[in-house]
């Protein structure tokens, strides 16, 4: 009796245990975090990626290993959503979760290949889709779309894409400008080259030409300039809004581009290299390195070297035209060109 009532008291735990580590996985996603699961009910292998500091976007071209067509429940933190595509490189039919999403439904159900993780403050990513059909188009198929989105990092503006790759060459018909505050410019070949390219929205297009689909403005390329549509192969997407933008309630700043070579009042010479809002440095006469981060104007890092460890705070002076020319450091050494 008394090891059946043992084991009876161990299979309630073991239940009660699997229920507290079902609840931590489902509740447990971050304000700024997507996970996406195997299995409906949020059960099997999982996923997961975060929209970090100054990004406009956090992308996922291709799901990697076992996720690839293999996605059936997801949750999304309360700070983003997540547009999930049905190939890789965004490209073919999508949809946007917010929240959780213990079952993706039976057309999504093992059909993503590509995601794009976004503040929920937007509709949208932003970029720009291109299409072979008009938006408002019903079709039996599936048709040819791709979305082509701004860069991942705020202070990135322009995103080149040298190529639309062999799923979209020469098969757009429609443009859409999905956000404000967006330009594109479309090239007859790869690599920005042809006999034309056109600048969007507006560019030698007629009235007939533009139309507006989900509060965004499309184009109908056909209409811009005879033979463009379906003959389009390189595109550039830029933004053309302010420099700075809203990020989960506060202003982010454009980050200071500081890298390469500076001389110092300490006589010393700092090679500079810069990812983001993250940068190194180094210092051959002492074999030091740093490595530090920059938040607007304010900067810190911290060093070693042949002298020892420290650490320092201070301010970039910026020109008039926004670029750094001087570091003020607050132990009193300067950095200058």
């Amino acid at each position: 009796m008394f090891q059946r009532d043992n084991l009876k008291h161990c299979v309630r735990i073991a239940v009660l245990g699997a229920s507290l580590l079902w609840g931590l996985a489902v509740f447990g996603v971050g304000p700024q975090e997507v996970i996406v699961w195997e299995h409906s009910g949020y059960g099997g292998d999982h996923l997961s990626w975060t929209l970090g500091p100054h990004m406009r976007h956090r992308f996922v071209s291709a799901l990697p290993g076992w996720a690839n067509d293999m996605i059936s429940s997801l949750e999304v933190g309360a700070a983003v959503k997540v547009a999930v595509y049905r190939h890789s490189s965004f490209a073919g039919p999508s949809t946007i979760y917010s929240g959780e999403t213990a079952y993706v439904g039976d057309y999504w159900n093992d059909e993503t290949s590509s995601l794009i993780v976004f503040p929920a403050d937007l509709v949208d990513p932003l970029g720009v889709l291109l299409s072979e059909v008009g938006f408002a188009t019903v079709t039996g198929y599936e048709r040819t779309i791709q979305f082509f989105p701004l860069p991942e990092l705020l202070q990135e503006t322009e995103a080149l894409y040298p190529t639309l790759g062999d799923y979209m060459n020469d098969e757009a018909g429609h443009m859409l400008i999905q956000g404000s505050d967006i330009e594109a410019e479309v090239f007859e070949h790869a690599n920005f080259q042809g006999a034309w390219w056109l600048r969007f929205p507006g560019d030698y297009c007629v009235a007939s030409s533009l139309y507006s689909w989900r509060g965004y403005q499309a184009v109908r390329l056909g209409g811009c300039r005879a033979g463009l549509s379906g003959s389009a192969s390189s595109l550039k997407v830029r933004w053309t809004g302010l420099p700075l933008l809203m990020l989960q309630g506060h202003v982010i700043e454009p980050v200071p581009d500081i890298s390469g070579t500076w001389q110092s009042s300490f006589h010393l010479v700092y090679e500079i290299s810069q990812s983001g809002n993250q940068f190194t440095w180094y210092v051959a006469a002492f074999h030091e390195a740093g490595t530090g981060t920059i938040d607007g104007t304010h900067i810190e890092v911290s060093w070693q070297g042949d002298n020892g460890s420290g650490h320092d705070a201070g301010t970039i002076i910026l020109n008039s035209e926004g670029d750094p020319i001087r570091i003020e450091w607050g132990h009193g050494n300067v950095f200058y060109r």
